[in-house]
């Protein structure tokens, strides 16, 4: 039930083992101390003082322990992968050398720098985080999101990163193999205002 339920919790706040993190992985690297906490929590109760049921407290207890540490573990290894310290540095970065091959809309880093920060912004601040004409920042809005370098739900709802498959190496250097960043800028989509 404990991994039911935190599976149902990731697939809620939208971080589920589908994609890049998940807790199974730290289970499996830790099997048998995984199968003796499974059992454990669901052993029979000992005593008068373990539990109101017929399975142990302590048990479940050592169980729960066990499963949120590991997550933690996960967590912690997944954090120095991906390294999101400097994610900011990277997007900006990488938005500057897209400008210098595309010929880009040179206000494109303070928007993606923007949407990094805020988790989204609605598509009127885009628009204004442009500072391009209306029409113009549309279309550089688009192509923004055609190219995946946004994303939003809907149309018309607020856009927020993309993280599309021919820049991950570079957003994430260090989940990859050296040198793959280097194919994002020489790959780099077309948006021009």
């Amino acid at each position: 039930m404990t991994r039911l339920f935190t599976h149902a919790y990731f697939l809620r706040v939208k971080t589920d083992g589908h994609r890049l993190w998940m807790v199974s992985r730290g289970l499996a690297r830790r099997r048998d101390e995984y199968m003796a906490a499974l059992a454990g929590g669901d052993a029979q109760r000992r005593n008068d003082l373990d539990g109101r049921g017929n399975l142990s407290d302590e048990g479940l207890a050592r169980f729960c322990r066990f499963f949120l540490g590991t997550a933690i573990d996960q967590v912690d290894f997944m954090t120095s992968l991906l390294d999101l310290d400097s994610m900011q540095e990277r997007i900006l970065l990488f938005a500057e050398r897209w400008i210098a091959r595309t010929r880009a809309a040179d206000t494109i880093p303070p928007l993606l720098r923007d949407v990094f920060l805020r988790g989204e912004v609605t598509r009127g601040e885009a628009t204004r985080i442009l500072q391009k004409p209306e029409r113009t920042a549309r279309r550089v809005l688009g192509s923004l999101l055609e190219e995946g370098l946004l994303a939003s739900d809907a149309t018309g709802a607020p856009v927020r990163l993309g993280f599309p498959a021919s820049l991950v190496g570079y957003y994430f250097p260090r989940l990859y193999p050296e040198g793959v960043e280097l194919d994002a800028t020489r790959n780099a989509p077309r948006v021009t205002a």
